[in-house]
């Protein structure tokens, strides 16, 4: 009896972060379960298999506790409208967007993915392209704030975006191509250069290698 399970602890900074009931009932975890009973990979198991959860930890502190740390998946996008019930991370896995912070935060939208074949947790090798140039702007491009990326094109990426929160443009992008990064600086240039000339035109086709068609 010294042993039975009292506490559940559950270090996230997420979603999971407050969820020790939910979590209980997903794997299958009940108070009073005596803590040496508990198959603590096959519980790893299945916390793996969540489709949010990236990297996990299962662990006993006795006499009567079980603790889980949790790294989730950060949603970076949504799936093919602004209300969809889907979400996908860096790295173009799909897992619910309720099991997530996207729940009530503002995310830009991947348009055009076909889920046809796709499962909560699993890659969907379409968004690569997307999704690449999307953490491009995040990480090393903070003036360019993406609203929606069309991926129906394979070869070609139709970004909706906008400058510095004032200026909204429609770029065109080769998909997959080796240096986004010049892509993008040619890009900037190309904005402030027609801000200059006092032209407002806000299409951006960059399709001819690295030369800015304005329409």
């Amino acid at each position: 009896d010294r042993f039975l399970l009292r506490k559940i602890e559950i270090k996230s900074s997420g979603y999971w972060q407050d969820k020790g009931e939910l979590l209980a009932s997903r794997l299958g975890v009940k108070e009073n379960d005596n803590l040496f009973d508990l198959d603590i990979g096959k519980l790893r198991e299945k916390l793996k298999a969540i489709p949010s959860v990236d990297i996990c930890e299962v662990y006993r502190t006795l006499p009567d506790t079980l603790n889980f740390r949790i790294v989730e998946r950060n949603p970076r996008a949504l799936v093919n409208n602004p209300s969809s019930d889907w979400v996908i991370d860096q790295n173009g896995v799909i897992f619910p967007r309720s099991e997530s912070l996207a729940a009530s935060s503002s995310l830009p939208v991947v348009l055009g993915v076909s889920l046809k074949n796709a499962s909560p947790g699993s890659e969907v090798p379409d968004v690569k392209a997307a999704m690449d140039l999307l953490m491009l702007t995040i990480r090393s491009f903070p003036d360019i704030s993406v609203v929606a990326i069309n991926i129906k094109n394979p070869n070609k990426l139709d970004i909706h975006m906008r400058y510095r929160n004032q200026k909204s443009c429609r770029v065109f992008i080769p998909a997959g191509h080796k240096n986004m990064s010049f892509l993008l600086s040619a890009l900037q240039s190309a904005i402030l250069s027609a801000e200059r000339r006092g032209d407002m035109r806000g299409n951006f086709d960059l399709s001819f290698d690295g030369t800015v068609i304005v329409r």
